[in-house]
C-alpha cells in the first residue's frame, strides 16, 4: 500500500524494513546488529550516554545495521523533498530500533543538541509541523495529538498519529513518537503499531524503562 510506504519513512523515524522480521535471531545475531549501547543475555538494552536501560519485547527482530542505514538515508530524502532543505544526519545515532512487520515497529535515535539551536521544545513543534505537511502532501488521511507523558518521571513530548484508509472507515496505523532532552542530546522514540497486543508490547517497553540520566 502506497499510503502505508510514506507513513514507515518519515522523518527518519518510519521506515522498519521487514526483511528480518519473519526470520528467528539468537542473541548473538541480534547484539551483532547493535551499533551503538549494549544488549545482554536478559535481552536488555543499555546506552549509557543517556543512562537508559530498556528491557526488550522478546519476539521482536533487531533491525539490521544496513536497514537502520537505508531508514535514515530515506528519511532524509523525504525532508528534503517536503522542506526545500539537506540536513546534517552524519551524527544521528540509531540506537535500538526493533520489528516485528511492516506495520509494527520502534525506532531510537539520537542526536546532539547545542544550546544555541534555541529552545527545545521549538524543535519538536517544528518536527511536528514537518510530519503534518508530509502527510497532506502525500494525501494521507489522519488525526493528530500533542501531548506529554511521564517515563521514569521524566516528562516527554508526545505526538500522535491515527492514519485512516482511503474512506476513513479504520484506523489501519497508529504513530506514536516521544521527545526528550537529556544530557545534551536530542532522544527520540517512535512507536508503530496497528494491533492492540503489538502496541502493548511497545508502550510496556517503553513505560518501564529506566533513565538514569535526570536532565
Amino acid at each position: 500500500m502506497l499510503v502505508l510506504k510514506y507513513i514507515l519513512t518519515i522523518s527518519l523515524a518510519f521506515s522498519i524494513y521487514a526483511c528480518n522480521s519473519d526470520k528467528k535471531q539468537s542473541m548473538g545475531d541480534k547484539q551483532k546488529e547493535i551499533e551503538f549501547g549494549t544488549l545482554d543475555s536478559t535481552n536488555t538494552y543499555t546506552f549509557e550516554e543517556i543512562g537508559w536501560k530498556v528491557r526488550l519485547p522478546k519476539d521482536w527482530a533487531v533491525q539490521t545495521k544496513e536497514s537502520a542505514k537505508r531508514r535514515k538515508n530515506l528519511g532524509k530524502s523525504i525532508i528534503k523533498e517536503t522542506t526545500n532543505k539537506d540536513i546534517d544526519i552524519t551524527q544521528t545515532r540509531n540506537l535500538i530500533s526493533l520489528v516485528k512487520s511492516e506495520s509494527n515497529s520502534f525506532i531510537s535515535v539520537l542526536s546532539p543538541y547545542e544550546p544555541g539551536l534555541g529552545p527545545y521544545e521549538d524543535l519538536v513543534k517544528k518536527s511536528y509541523s514537518i510530519l503534518k505537511k508530509v502527510y497532506a502532501e502525500k494525501g494521507i488521511d489522519a488525526t493528530y495529538r500533542e501531548e506529554l507523558a511521564s517515563i521514569d518521571n521524566l516528562d516527554f513530548y508526545v505526538f500522535k498519529a491515527e492514519i485512516y484508509n482511503e474512506d476513513r472507515s479504520r484506523v489501519i496505523v497508529n504513530l506514536n513518537k516521544y521527545f526528550r532532552l537529556i544530557n545534551g542530546y536530542s532522544f527520540e522514540m517512535t512507536l508503530v503499531f496497528n494491533n492492540k497486543a503489538d502496541q502493548v508490547d511497545l508502550e510496556d517497553m517503553i513505560f518501564f524503562s529506566k533513565f538514569s540520566k535526570r536532565e
